[in-house]
């Protein structure tokens, strides 16, 4: 029988798993699930386990843990991709977002390597477009995040990296850090080789 293939959600579907997986690759504990939720119940993967460990019956339960600390994250919500429709996010296989250029990075992601999900190439040309969900009165975001353009210099260095021939610009309305501390900005042009444009 064909092996199940799905798409994996750690990797924002960008890769696979297969219906018994580890969820990613630093999950503690190491231990592999079963992807209930497309299971068609033929019970050969029960028969083939050498541990025994399949058990179709088993229901989630609470557990009482005693703990000496608690950390709390709360977490964030992007913007959904699609929320400026110009850009192609859900119609352009290669326009993606910050978390996924994030998976991309990462040596346990998707590809392994820096690969264009289109067509698995390495990309010559890389922009980052600042601003297309904040400072924008028309999808009740007029503020600025505060996190943004760091976050995509960080990235863009990490690509410039990976990728030391591919020509990244970095396209931003105002980019506050950057306009603080100029030296650093001449820094990135000039040892990352980034391209930093005001626009719009």
């Amino acid at each position: 029988m064909p092996a199940i293939h799905l798409p994996d959600a750690f990797d924002l579907n960008m890769g696979a798993h297969s219906g018994i997986y580890v969820p990613f690759s630093t999950a503690m504990p190491q231990k592999a699930v079963l992807d209930i939720d497309h299971c068609i119940f033929c019970g050969k993967c029960e028969k083939a386990c050498p541990a025994d460990a399949i058990d179709f019956i088993q229901t989630a339960h609470e557990l009482d843990i005693e703990a000496g600390a608690i950390v709390l994250a709360t977490g964030f919500e992007i913007m959904p991709r699609d929320a400026k429709k110009q850009y192609g996010a859900g119609e352009l296989l290669n326009v993606v977002d910050a978390l996924q250029v994030e998976r991309l990075l990462a040596p346990t992601g998707p590809y392994g390597h820096v690969l264009r999900p289109s067509d698995g190439m390495q990309p010559d040309s890389i922009a980052y477009v600042q601003c297309a969900g904040s400072r924008d009165i028309s999808l009740g975001v007029p503020y600025c995040s505060r996190v943004c353009c760091m976050y995509a210099v960080k990235q863009a260095m990490l690509l410039a990296g990976a990728l030391p021939l591919a020509d990244i610009t970095i396209y931003y309305m105002i980019c506050a850090p950057l306009a603080r501390d100029t030296s650093s900005s001449s820094r990135m042009r000039g040892r990352w080789a980034l391209n930093l444009c005001a626009a719009r």
